[in-house]
């Protein structure tokens, strides 16, 4: 039976009054929201308000729908960080006993409900502990934040519905990155992961004064400035050759002479620590920079070694130095081994073939076999790698699902997205993602 649009926007204002607590509100909050509800104190109602004997002693409505709001563990599970205007939007549906047929998508301010649909019931979870099922509402388009509700498992936290929502998310995270530059406390990897975003994706970076070059690389230059090299370790010394080889790549074209500084910098760096440097996946990537910068043959032979001791190692592309290793080795214009970048694009492509048959186990919203962000992040960046070989759209719809279960479409309906110590990887992801809504692909 399809449940009025009067009766979701009753059930509605009782959902929004309880589903402050769920945001740790203190009862003075909570009573002004019924208040409002039913039309006293000086608030002004959002809706035809009912009479207050509906709602004292019985609460009889609430428990005809049998809403069930459980503590902070919502039944409605969505990505926190909202959705895309023109993208696919879909919530999933949990529930221990009984799954909801319908759904409505309710204005999170005023309470209107602007789309009703039909759960799809989620045949993969039969069998489980929990019942699982989709809620579709990929046909609103328009701007604003709203919930959905629910007979039986009540509410999902609120979230926004907004054109380039991806671009915005970039925004904030590369606002973030360029004040860790500007501060000098960025550390090698995370400007070296952010000039690696800007490789893949430099159109959706921004130019906030005009002058043709994007802030992130403005950015990465002060920072590289300001280092004091004469402090930096023979074990170090890896990782800020592998930033100054890449910006010096990617600078060539803004400014030849500073961009010659930086890759005779990394050069002398190399040369220096390669006495006591050990092979790993960060001389790896250090070296295709190089390579790939500079041209010289000696850093292309080094390269073909280190590449002949990777055979058999099926494994070695877990370690983000030698994917994005393997990437920039695949995309130079210099000379390459034709055996060696065959077997590094083969050997990426498989792996992105088996996490593309693996997506529905580590990404179900509801049965996900994974270790959070720790196995899901590396997952990404390689799936992303792939992507850039590829640019198809099942790895496309792969990222973005993924973006979804780490922002909120997952059992808990958290969020993993804190801004902490992942926050670049999660920039590179935003930035293939921002690609793509401007490009209307997404």
């Amino acid at each position: 039976m399809k449940i009025s649009s009067g009766l979701w926007k009753s059930a509605y204002g009782i959902l929004a009054a309880c589903a402050l607590c769920l945001s740790g509100c203190g009862t003075d909050v909570l009573s002004d929201a019924f208040a409002d509800l039913v039309g006293e104190g000086s608030g002004t109602p959002s809706m035809e308000a009912p009479a207050i004997g509906q709602y004292v002693p019985s609460m009889e409505e609430v428990a005809i729908l049998n809403y069930d709001i459980p503590y902070q563990d919502p039944g409605v599970l969505v990505d926190l960080q909202g959705y895309s205007s023109g993208a696919e939007k879909i919530a999933y549906i949990k529930s221990k006993d009984e799954l909801p047929a319908t759904f409505a998508l309710v204005n999170d301010e005023t309470g209107e409900v602007v789309f009703e649909g039909t759960i799809q019931p989620d045949h993969s979870a039969d069998g489980s502990s929990l019942l699982a099922g989709t809620a579709d509402f990929s046909i609103v388009d328009t701007e604003g934040t709203y919930r959905i509700l629910c007979p039986i498992v009540g509410s999902s936290y609120p979230f926004v519905i907004a054109p380039g929502r991806y671009r915005r998310l970039l925004l904030e995270e590369e606002s973030a990155a360029i004040a860790l530059c500007d501060d000098l406390v960025a550390s090698p990897e995370q400007v070296l992961d952010l000039l690696q975003a800007y490789e893949l994706c430099p159109e959706v970076f921004s130019d906030g004064d005009g002058d043709g070059t994007a802030d992130v690389l403005t950015a990465a230059m002060q920072w590289i400035v300001g280092v004091d090299y004469d402090s930096i370790s023979d074990e170090q010394a890896t990782r800020y050759v592998a930033v100054l080889s890449k910006f010096s790549y990617l600078y060539q074209g803004k400014d030849v002479s500073l961009a010659t500084e930086c890759l005779q910098k990394a050069s002398s760096m190399y040369s220096q620590a390669a006495g006591t440097m050990q092979q790993s996946s960060a001389s790896f990537r250090a070296l295709t920079e190089l390579y790939r910068a500079s041209g010289a043959a000696g850093y292309g032979e080094e390269i073909i070694t280190v590449g002949s001791l990777l055979r058999g190692q099926s494994g070695f592309l877990d370690q983000e130095d030698y994917l994005f290793g393997t990437l920039t080795y695949m995309s130079t214009r210099q000379a390459v081994d034709r055996d060696l970048c065959s077997y590094l694009m083969t050997t990426l492509l498989e792996r992105g073939e088996e996490l593309g048959n693996r997506s529905r186990e580590l990404m179900h919203p509801v049965l996900a076999k994974n270790d959070g962000p720790t196995e899901l992040l590396p997952d990404a960046m390689q799936i992303l790698c792939a992507n850039r070989v590829l640019d198809g759209y099942e790895y496309n719809e792969m990222l973005e699902n993924l973006l979804h279960y780490l922002r909120g479409r997952n059992l808990q309906s958290v969020s993993y997205d804190d801004g902490g110590s992942d926050a670049v990887h999660y920039l590179l992801l935003d930035a293939w993602m921002a690609r793509l809504e401007a490009n209307g692909t997404l």
